[in-house]
């Protein structure tokens, strides 16, 4: 074959559309083009978005951690997610019509990390009302997120709402909005054209925090642009609950539709990063998983629900 053939076939190679089917598995296909990120017209209703059904590659061919892997394809049938994390005004209506004591309030405790160092530590005191401790409040704080949240108090609160936590691929799908190959739910850049797309640690860690985004610690929702599904903070500002248990290799044989975790498992799973996530940890990247404890409760993590 001439060589200008060669060259033909390689060229039509490399435009060929992804993900690339291998066996039952696949691999995601990182493209260096920009797609676009502007957000669709979809369904909305009370503050929740209609995530539509679709197909999508979850995981990495090249995470930072090994759990990520292998990425996969999967089928998710379509459900509603709230537009952001849910709020301190919202919880507070949720505690006044129920009464409900959060781990925290229960424990007397929870774990505070300094925004100046990144340094936690259990302050006494801390809860979802008293983000810092007993003498801080949430004046002026209604549109933030609401923190110091366990695994079980974002189920309470889903339960009261007539809702549910998102599933793992649930998130990871609507974080992807519609688009298999990009890092981030805005691109394969952290901060494309110079400009910040989420709530994260600028700086040296755990050295101080430049906070060149406009925040030291966390942000009122709706601050940063959406993805393509509408979804506000769907990475940074805090993490985020989701309903399954955790196991690091549940990707090599979970189901290919609408999959909900493993069964076994003492650690639950957030997603999306938050505040204390740098650029170089990952933690912002959509495929990244976080396990902890369902007790856990820290200033770094909140909740949004689905249905």
């Amino acid at each position: 074959m001439p060589r200008s053939r060669h060259r033909y076939w390689w060229a039509l190679l490399l435009v060929l559309p992804g993900p690339i089917a291998l066996g039952v598995r696949h691999f995601e296909r990182i493209s260096t083009a920009a797609p676009s990120f502007s957000p669709l017209a979809l369904d909305t209703s009370a503050g929740m978005v209609l995530i539509p059904a679709g197909t999508f590659v979850m995981g990495s061919p090249r995470p930072n951690s090994a759990d990520q892997r292998p990425a996969h394809t999967l089928q998710i049938d379509s459900f509603w997610l709230d537009e952001t994390p849910v709020t301190n005004r919202q919880f507070a209506q949720f505690v006044g019509q129920t009464n409900h004591q959060t781990t925290a309030e229960r424990q007397g405790h929870s774990q505070v990390f300094d925004p100046h160092t990144g340094i936690g530590q259990q302050v006494i005191g801390a809860n979802w009302q008293h983000p810092k401790g007993s003498t801080s409040s949430l004046a002026g704080r209604e549109n933030y997120p609401v923190v110091h949240v366990s695994w079980y108090d974002a189920n309470a609160y889903a339960a009261w709402a007539n809702k549910r936590l998102p599933t793992e691929a649930e998130y990871e799908f609507a974080a992807r909005g519609g688009i298999n190959d990009s890092r981030y739910p805005w691109g394969h850049e952290l901060t494309p054209r110079k400009q910040y797309r989420a709530n994260y640690w600028q700086g040296t860690f755990p050295g101080g925090n430049q906070s060149d985004d406009g925040f030291l610690g966390l942000s009122p929702v709706k601050t940063y642009p959406p993805n393509r599904f509408a979804l506000y903070d769907i990475v940074g500002n805090a993490w985020q609950w989701c309903a399954d248990r955790y196991q690091p290799d549940y990707y090599g044989h979970s189901p290919t539709k609408n999959p909900v975790g493993p069964t076994q498992g003492e650690n639950r799973l957030r997603r999306g990063g938050s505040w204390l996530s740098t650029a170089t940890n990952h933690q912002l990247r959509i495929a990244h998983r976080s396990p902890a404890l369902p007790s856990q409760t820290s200033n770094q993590t909140s909740f949004r629900c689905a249905k």
